[in-house]
Formats: C-alpha cells, structure tokens, sequence
C-alpha cells in the first residue's frame, strides 16, 4: 500500500539514481581510460565500479590510479 501510494516518488528516486551512476560511470571511463585501460575498458564496464562504490563497502579490485579519479 505505500508503495503505490509512493510510486512517482519511488519511481523519481530510481531514475535519478540512474543518471547518477551512467553520469558517474561516463566520468569515471573518461578520467581513468588511460591509467587504467584493461579496468576501464568501456562505460559499461565502469559501471561495475560506481555500483559497488556507490552501494557497498567495494572489493577493492577496481581503484582509481589517477588523482582526478
């Protein structure tokens, strides 16, 4: 029942929440390509990096190796 009742505020939640991550994963594809080039091999790939960023404590086998980064 909330959840109905909260759906277009869920629903603006998530998408924001998507554009951050492609927004994030594009920047972070962009800053670490050449640093890194087997890692950071496609924006689809760095996704993997901003999710576990973003929602976990992280793995620790993708890290920035740039200062922008």
């Amino acid at each position: 029942l909330v959840f109905y009742r909260r759906s277009a505020d869920l629903m603006t939640v998530f998408l924001i929440m998507f554009f951050w991550i492609l927004l994030m994963s594009s920047i972070m594809y962009y800053v670490e390509r050449e640093a890194q080039p087997d890692n950071f091999v496609s924006i689809i790939r760095s996704i993997y990096f901003v999710v576990v960023t973003l929602f976990t404590v992280g793995y620790g086998d993708v890290t920035p190796k740039t200062a922008l980064g």
